[in-house]
């Protein structure tokens, strides 16, 4: 093994040639204490997502898939494994990361322009330079005539738009999305699905999306993720194949339909047995874990 290799395996790894957009977590594992007791919510979950892939990631509700996603962006930090971004281990926050939450949680006192302005202000970007940069991104997603309005005065699909464009507004190297679009009504979600693929096929970035929607992740992304019940882990991948540009009307067609149904399979076993743990029903607990364990057998038994 050369040095090179040896540096690389030993942790010390080294970032010559290693793209800004590529997100790896190794092993990554987190702990929480809930009433004095100590709760593995992540458990050696490991994924890669290359420079400009939009990777979505579902799982059951409680599984960790957001506490993975603040743990990427430096939020908080991880209890074993690592996290690396463009070859760096991530410790804290920083510049090549951004970070899009469920609500939009723009500052109800600036305008649409300011708030889009937010994080350029912070990097002390020249004034003309800055406002010539919002004025782009505005422009990009139809809101140039709203630019003096208030966040009140917006629909919940215009304020997810800018709260997109803020993001990117910074050039990050990889956007985090946290169900963004989980509070809009269903076609507005639908229109904003489609607009999320539109500014991610004009920019490139590196995208890891997490959503409880099956059809959402296959209608965006080039990979879907499938996490297992808590402790979460990165239990299997679908690559969708469908073509892009996709339309809206792609939902509807057998393959798209076949794909999900596949992933849905896959994430049945452990929703069921994340509502049993959630609602302390230890018969159904009991029930899923006879018929894993079946499961099991029958694997066993055709291999």
């Amino acid at each position: 093994m050369n040095a090179k290799a040896l540096s690389r395996d030993s942790g010390s790894r080294s970032t010559e040639a290693v793209p800004a957009g590529r997100l790896v977590c190794r092993d990554v594992s987190k702990t929480f204490v809930r009433k004095g007791r100590p709760l593995l919510a992540i458990d050696n979950a490991s994924l890669t997502v290359e420079p400009g892939e939009f990777v979505a990631l579902v799982g059951p509700s409680g599984c960790g898939k957001s506490t993975l996603l603040r743990l990427i962006d430096g939020l908080s930090r991880v209890d074993g494994g690592e996290i690396e971004v463009g070859g760096k281990r991530v410790t804290r926050p920083g510049p090549d990361r951004a970070f899009v939450f469920q609500s939009d949680s723009l500052l109800p006192w600036r305008s649409v322009e300011a708030n889009v302005a937010v994080g350029l202000e912070l990097r002390r970007v020249p004034r003309r330079e800055a406002r010539a940069e919002v004025a782009r991104l505005l422009e990009m997603v139809g809101l140039s005539d709203f630019a003096e309005r208030y966040p009140h005065e917006l629909s919940g699909g215009m304020r997810q738009r800018v709260n997109m464009i803020r993001a990117l507004a910074v050039d990050p190297a990889v956007l985090l999305m946290d169900e963004p679009f989980s509070a809009l009504d269903a076609q507005t979600r639908e229109l904003m699905q489609a607009e999320v693929t539109r500014l991610w096929l004009a920019s490139r970035k590196t995208v890891l999306f997490v959503t409880h929607s099956i059809e959402e992740a296959v209608f965006l992304a080039d990979r879907v993720l499938v996490m297992s019940s808590r402790p979460g882990r990165i239990k299997k991948e679908f690559p969708i194949s469908l073509p892009r540009p996709r339309e809206v009307g792609i939902q509807r067609t057998p393959e798209f339909s076949e794909i999900a149904r596949a992933i849905w399979e896959e994430l049945r076993a452990d929703v069921l047995r994340s509502f049993a743990i959630e609602t302390n029903n230890e018969q159904m607990l009991a029930e899923l874990n006879a018929e894993i364990d079946r499961e099991a057998e029958g694997s066993g038994d055709r291999g």
